[in-house]
């Protein structure tokens, strides 16, 4: 099977008539990038970072969807692990492509304001997804972002539930809150990913090489 985690970082300020450079990372981005790149070589996944625009529409955090209307990644790839560049990987992470190798499922994490606070039908954070084929496919046709424009995870909720494809939640420690409690995939949140002594920073700075 072919793996692939897609990250995409894409400068707000890019225009079409600049010549293609990479953006200026932030730190959390270069730490994010790095340790996906590392987890990548550990359980023999590719890692693709996009820094070019394809869907071009109002911002860059609905070049995600570019997975599920450009047929490059599910013709090349069985199964594509999207990451937002604020999601920090920890030495201890299992294979997440082995744990969840069914090729007929959307793969999202169960949202964490039902864990932590008892809340149903939340959704999920759209900033850890995994697809296939069969679910791009699925959803693609009612990811009406230029109609309707709206939230990115939001649209992604909405494509789910109105295409029917069959979701499958993943172990939320593939997609925890700022890391808190122990995570697999620590997920940099709100303005506290910010601050110099987010535990999930400091622990993911210490296994950051540049």
């Amino acid at each position: 099977m072919k793996n692939i985690i897609v990250q995409i970082y894409i400068s707000l300020d890019k225009s079409l008539d600049t010549a293609p450079i990479l953006p200026a990372f932030d730190e959390l981005s270069k730490i994010s990038i790095s340790l996906a790149k590392k987890y990548c070589n550990k359980i023999g996944a590719e890692h693709v970072l996009i820094t070019e625009p394809f869907i071009n529409f109002i911002h860059p955090t609905y070049e995600r969807f570019r997975l599920f209307e450009d047929p490059y990644w599910t013709d090349n790839y069985d199964n594509i692990l999207y990451l937002d560049s604020d999601v920090f990987i920890f030495d201890d992470a299992p294979n997440i492509f082995e744990q969840y190798s069914n090729n007929t499922t959307f793969k999202v994490c169960q949202h964490w304001s039902e864990i932590r606070h008892g809340l149903v039908n939340q959704g999920f954070n759209a900033g850890v997804f995994m697809l296939n084929w069969y679910s791009a496919k699925t959803m693609a046709p009612f990811l009406k972002y230029k109609e309707y424009p709206d939230d990115d995870n939001k649209l992604l909720v909405y494509a789910t539930l109105k295409s029917q494809v069959v979701v499958e939640k993943m172990d939320s420690r593939f997609n925890k809150k700022n890391g808190s409690p122990k995570s697999w995939f620590g997920h940099g949140y709100g303005q506290k990913k910010y601050l110099p002594d987010n535990k999930i920073i400091v622990e993911a700075r210490k296994l950051f090489k540049d």
